[in-house]
């Protein structure tokens, strides 16, 4: 999960992904969090779809 608003989450997903991979075969879901944000969106939505598409990962974006 990263905060669509704040892009050095984003930039921590690939560690995230790798550490995980390390712990469990399961599938891996990227969030992007705070949709509700969209006019302090750092990161854009299509940048969380390709990073997903490229690591085989399901993509949402959502508001907690």
């Amino acid at each position: 999960m990263y905060a669509i608003d704040k892009e050095e989450t984003f930039n921590q997903c690939l560690m995230w992904k790798n550490m995980s991979n390390d712990i469990t075969e399961s599938p891996i879901i990227l969030v992007g969090n705070k949709s509700d944000l969209e006019h302090e969106r750092s990161v854009p939505i299509e940048t969380g779809k390709r990073f997903a598409e490229e690591n085989k990962m399901e993509f949402f974006e959502t508001s907690a």
